[in-house]
């Protein structure tokens, strides 16, 4: 590669060395059976055909090299614009698929302080169930999240109202609930790290069809039976401030049947405005949020 290069670096150079190649051959052999030098060992048993026939074929072998070496490159640099094209292709085809990407937008979250509830019904254990409540003039949909075991008669609740916005230019038809996660904690010299709850089987689901800019409204409850959680959610002395925070692990599935995996990490320190931040997440992921 060096050498093929330099020769298309130095072309005046180059020409020049493959005049000298081929002519100085013929001038050579021309001069040595022209010429009566009158040295015996310059007297050859070959005749000059004989030795231009084997400068030919020597000629021949670097012409042959040459000429793989001048494949080599052309092959190596198709190779390299075929890998820009495609990777262009697939910049293109992702900025195509963008739009139509399931996306959901978290409006206007409110977290309300702790207080005594249970769910409505019975739960698992470290569990997330979606229900909704119909009435004459509403539908309200919820998402229960049950942080641990929730059998017991003290049970706590943090409640959560958000609006979720179809920000895509498709059409969502449905939105499965995964994961809950929570971020670990220290409490005094104690760390705690609170379980991670997952979607039941048929019952994390929100089948309404969502238009484009169309919003819902879900009002999600996590409840809990250790104390420790609203000690510290809730804890503000001054000097250390309670920190809640929720990630949601989402499912979205476009009316077209293409799905997104959307990662929502929803936090609030006690008497500060709630962030929200997004992330697109793998199945293989571990220590997600």
């Amino acid at each position: 590669m060096k050498l093929l290069n330099w020769l298309l670096k130095n072309k005046r150079k180059a020409i020049l060395i493959t005049v000298l190649v081929f002519a100085l051959p013929l001038l050579f052999v021309h001069l040595l059976y022209k010429l009566n030098i009158g040295l015996t060992w310059l007297h050859t048993p070959w005749t000059a055909g004989d030795i231009l026939t084997y400068i030919a074929g020597f000629e021949t072998l670097c012409g042959t090299i040459i000429l793989g070496m001048v494949s080599i490159y052309q092959n190596k640099a198709a190779q390299q614009a075929n890998v820009r094209i495609s990777r262009e292709n697939n910049y293109l085809q992702k900025i195509s698929v963008q739009k139509l990407l399931p996306l959901l937008k978290v409006e206007s979250p409110l977290i309300r302080n702790t207080i005594s509830d249970r769910p409505d019904s019975f739960h698992a254990e470290n569990s997330i169930t979606v229900g909704e409540r119909v009435s004459q003039n509403e539908r309200r949909l919820f998402v229960e999240i049950c942080l641990g075991s929730v059998g017991g008669n003290n049970v706590f609740s943090k409640e959560i109202s958000l609006t979720l916005k179809n920000i895509s230019e498709g059409v969502i038809r449905q939105i499965a609930f995964d994961q809950a996660q929570f971020s670990s904690f220290k409490l005094g010299s104690e760390i705690i790290c609170p379980p991670k709850c997952i979607g039941s089987d048929q019952r994390r689901f929100i089948g309404t069809l969502l238009l484009p800019e169309e919003t819902i409204d879900i009002t999600l409850k996590v409840y809990f039976s250790d104390p420790r959680y609203s000690r510290f959610w809730e804890h503000n002395n001054g000097t250390t401030i309670g920190m809640f925070d929720l990630c949601l692990l989402l499912t979205n599935t476009s009316i077209s049947g293409i799905e997104y995996r959307e990662k929502i990490y929803i936090t609030q320190a006690n008497g500060f405005k709630g962030k929200v931040l997004y992330e697109a997440f793998e199945e293989e992921q571990e220590n997600i949020c």
